[in-house]
């Protein structure tokens, strides 16, 4: 049997109420933590002991001109674990996939902020670890600060975005860097993405989202 909880809070949150009685969260000028906790516990005999523990930051931050930044911390790791199958590991948040998962779209708003804790381009598995390990992911949206430059295209309204996912496990490194645009047809955005594990090559992609309707 495994028991686990979970949830968030952030710093210094405001709301703005709506219809007489329903708060509606407007963000907040502090970060936001995250934890998880499981605990595996023996019954009717079953070989299962031990405890996971994870601890997260994230911050939106509004750069004016210059764009929007999410940055999000995530540490954990096994207090116990005399008992645990590969099912019981820390399983990372991988993609093999064409369609993006760790990112946002043009238009949403940094209130209700979701956690960036996915990879791009990491193979599902691959650094699957029952150890410590640390994760780091950035994500930056210039909101047209490039693009608004260039004739015909200014005209799309490009939002062009970039940044960097990390996980650092004992003895193993992975990296993905990405760039790409969002707004494609009001609701596409591409990405590049190029991944590393250490001693191993470059290696590039495509990943593809597209908005969910409002």
């Amino acid at each position: 049997m495994i028991l686990s909880t979970s949830g968030s809070y952030t710093f210094g949150e405001r709301y703005e109420i709506i219809f007489g009685n329903y708060r509606e969260p407007i963000g907040s000028r502090y970060p936001t933590i995250y934890w998880k906790a499981s605990q595996g516990i023996p019954i009717l005999n079953s070989k299962i002991g031990y405890t996971h523990t994870e601890l997260g930051i994230g911050k939106s931050l509004k750069l004016g001109y210059w764009g929007k930044m999410n940055v999000d911390v995530i540490a954990g790791g096994f207090l116990n674990k005399s008992a645990m199958n590969f099912i019981d590991y820390k399983h990372f948040n991988g993609n093999q996939t064409l369609i993006l998962k760790n990112g946002t779209f043009e238009g949403e708003e940094d209130i209700n902020r979701k956690q960036l804790n996915a990879f791009n381009a990491l193979d599902y598995y691959s650094l699957s670890t029952n150890s410590n390990y640390l994760e780091l992911h950035i994500q930056h949206r210039f909101l047209g600060i490039l693009t608004a430059k260039l004739p015909l295209i200014n005209r799309l309204n490009l939002a062009e975005v970039a940044g960097f996912n990390a996980l650092y496990t004992p003895g193993r490194i992975y990296q993905e860097v990405f760039v790409g645009v969002d707004n494609l047809f009001k609701v596409i955005r591409l990405d590049f993405v190029a991944s590393y594990k250490a001693g191993e090559k470059l290696i590039p992609q495509v990943r593809i989202g597209i908005k969910k309707a409002i």
